[in-house]
């Protein structure tokens, strides 16, 4: 818990994203403190990176203190950032806001993030959106069951933070080439 506390202890004052909230387990792994605690201290002097107009992320997440470091990593490097706190929220928050990615856990109440990517991908607007899985899973199986849910990428949570805005950011440049391309 001290930890927790420490890590918290970074934490801007300004107010978090709004949360669509679905029920969470609020106790953080320690590699996860450690690694968030890292990469929050050596962003802490980078303006360059809150630049804003990166484009719009969607993090699916039932840990209330993953979705608070996670939005808060991405809005420091200039995403407009909206969390869902369960599968059910994420598929409503898309009826009125589009994501350029979405990040998603795969283990989530209510619905799994297998069946919300399925369920993404049915939607025309969103066919082509990234979606990143976000997750402790680490089975073979478990990065089958992603791609074939329509993932883009699978990152594990003990992967630091700066990895997974690096897979994040990677994923868009692809998306957006690939949306070019079908222009020309």
């Amino acid at each position: 818990m001290d930890e927790v506390q420490h890590m918290t202890d970074l934490l801007p004052s300004r107010p978090a994203p709004p949360v669509h909230r679905g029920t969470g387990d609020l106790a953080p792994s320690t590699h996860e403190v450690a690694a968030l605690n890292s990469e929050l201290l050596l962003m802490s002097g980078d303006t360059a990176a809150r630049r804003p107009g990166k484009g719009r992320l969607l993090l699916v997440d039932d840990s209330p203190f993953i979705q608070e470091l996670i939005a808060r990593l991405f809005h420091r490097r200039g995403f407009e950032v909206q969390v869902a706190g369960c599968g059910p929220s994420a598929l409503e928050l898309v009826e009125t806001w589009t994501p350029h990615v979405v990040l998603l856990d795969v283990m989530m109440p209510e619905m799994d993030g297998y069946e919300v990517s399925r369920r993404l991908r049915q939607r025309r607007e969103l066919s082509g959106v990234p979606v990143l899985f976000l997750t402790g899973l680490s089975e073979r199986i478990d990065l089958v069951r992603a791609f074939a849910a329509g993932g883009s990428d699978f990152v594990n949570k003990e992967e630091s933070p700066g990895h997974l805005a690096r897979r994040v950011e990677l994923c868009m440049n692809v998306h957006r080439v690939k949306v070019e391309d079908r222009a020309e």
